[in-house]
């Protein structure tokens, strides 16, 4: 990994008018680079402490605090760097830590969600995808009823199963000459199908009719 303090330095070559080349870095330099890493490290890993107005609403403070969690700001940058084991067990930590904290829990369940997707696996995103939505539909007043989108979406999916195969390749049609596009109605199943399998199909069934043309035994 690439220091965060690189303290090559670029310089004119006098061989080489108008080129530039880097200076290999001598053994005290790459200590130098150390100390100063080590140090950020220190710096990064000291809790904030904050005075913030008593006015502030407590869904602030709550968001702040998750914002700045030591352990998801660890979570986050090991993401970053792709170090996936480690950032899993730092999400795992947050969530096992959150409290009454569910800005926190959302958070840590979202990185985990990025990471099976970066993963390939399916089976433990949707598992992490489920406790998302169950987790932000905690928060519906913040983030509106994510978990009763979620399974609806799902269940429209699983739904598009049963879709009449006339109707469907009418919408189609219709769809492809407004947007210039040729997706046939094999494509468009192998799409939803490939769609379904990342969604979770535990979450409660939410209220709502479904679209007509979803509907089972709606003619055609």
């Amino acid at each position: 990994n690439q220091s965060a303090f690189n303290l090559t330095s670029t310089v004119k070559s006098t061989s080489q008018p108008g080129k530039s080349s880097i200076q290999p870095l001598s053994p005290k330099t790459e200590h130098v680079e150390s100390e100063l890493d080590s140090a950020w490290q220190k710096i990064q890993s000291v809790p904030k402490v904050y005075s913030l107005p008593s006015e502030i609403p407590v869904d602030t403070r709550l968001m702040i605090e998750a914002e700045d969690d030591p352990d998801l700001c660890e979570g986050n940058s090991l993401l970053d760097r792709s170090e996936f084991a480690a950032a899993e067990k730092s999400y795992k930590t947050v969530i096992g830590n959150a409290g009454s904290n569910s800005f926190k829990e959302l958070h840590a369940w979202g990185g985990l969600m990025e990471i099976y997707q970066l993963q390939g696996n399916p089976a433990k995103f949707r598992e992490a995808f489920a406790n998302y939505a169950k987790t932000a539909q905690k928060l519906k007043h913040v983030y509106g009823p994510l978990a009763d989108d979620v399974a609806r979406a799902y269940q429209m999916f699983d739904q598009l199963a049963h879709v009449d195969s006339g109707k469907l390749r009418e919408y189609l049609t219709r769809a492809n000459l407004v947007s210039g596009t040729q997706v046939s109605p094999e494509e468009f199943m192998k799409g939803i199908n490939y769609t379904k399998e990342w969604f979770p199909a535990n979450l409660p069934a939410p209220q709502g009719t479904m679209p007509e043309m979803m509907q089972p035994n709606s003619g055609g």
